[in-house]
């Protein structure tokens, strides 16, 4: 019998359909399709990170790669179930990686935490377990009152929240909310109106990166995630959705006291090589509202 060959590539977009059809392939029958202006978006924002895997001109595995600034993620890798055991993933994983390096001070993947095959993945592959990832939600309604104004603090925003909002707005896929004036800004939330994955019915919106200063004290995250949830009302969505960091957990219980339910837990990891510099990022006094998944 001949042993199966595939190569790894650059990703077109011209293979997103053939990826949003892995996906399916590779989440079961219950998988939603992907919205692939998502898939498009990630892909033209950092080209040199994405790559397929393609066995006999069929495509049989993708990777997705992220810079923000000094943050480069992974997400999503997959394999299609009928090509696994092949060292497919090894591959993409080991050129996302590469891709990155240099370019990005911190590496990392983020999950739901019952993906226990993947986790098992990276954690072979030079990651290492950090904090758990939160998540929460809230209706989308109206701001109860007008927006309070803050005192300017600085924010290093070494993520690039600022521009991942921008280029989702530019794709007409959600917006940078702002948090004071616009010309002294103390941080901000990007979120994403449109629904990643096609939906029948109620849409949720999602926070996806995000900065505010800890030294205005959690009523400033409140606004922040008050103007979300007004936003995203407004832009026809039923709910909205935050993954933040467990080691937040004054934040979290405030939030909760505003209305915000616990809906879920992520779990994220970093490249083992990294782990100081996250470290580091993360004693900023400052939320860090990241939320590395697509």
């Amino acid at each position: 019998m001949t042993a199966a060959t595939w190569d790894v590539r650059p990703m077109a977009d011209a293979d997103i359909p053939a990826i949003i059809e892995l996906d399916l392939a590779a989440g079961g029958a219950a998988q939603r399709p992907r919205n692939s202006a998502f898939l498009s978006l990630a892909l033209s924002t950092f080209p040199a990170g994405c790559s397929v895997a393609v066995s006999n001109g069929t495509l049989v595995g993708c990777v997705f790669c992220h810079r923000w600034g000094s943050l480069g993620w992974i997400g999503p890798l997959l394999v299609h179930p009928s090509s696994q055991g092949q060292g497919i993933g090894t591959a993409l994983l080991r050129s996302a990686i590469e891709s990155l390096s240099g370019k990005a001070e911190i590496i990392g993947v983020q999950a739901p935490a019952d993906c226990r095959d993947a986790f098992s993945f990276y954690l072979s592959s030079g990651f290492q377990l950090v904090e758990p990832q939160i998540l929460i939600s809230h209706s989308a309604e109206p701001p109860r009152a007008a927006s309070q104004d803050v005192v300017r603090r600085p924010v290093q925003d070494h993520y690039m929240c600022m521009e991942v909002g921008q280029s989702l707005a530019g794709a007409s896929l959600g917006a940078w909310i702002g948090l004071g004036r616009a010309e002294q800004q103390a941080g901000g939330v990007s979120i994403e109106f449109e629904p990643r994955r096609e939906l029948h019915g109620q849409r949720s919106a999602v926070v996806c990166a995000g900065v505010v200063p800890r030294s205005l004290g959690c009523e400033a995250l409140g606004t922040a995630m008050e103007s979300a949830c007004g936003a995203a009302h407004a832009a026809g969505s039923s709910s909205v959705f935050v993954a933040l960091n467990a080691t937040y957990q004054r934040e979290i219980d405030f939030l909760r006291s505003r209305g915000w339910r616990i809906r879920g837990l992520q779990l994220r990891m970093v490249y083992a090589k990294a782990v100081t510099r996250y470290r580091q990022m993360l004693s900023l006094p400052q939320v860090d509202a990241t939320n590395w998944t697509l």
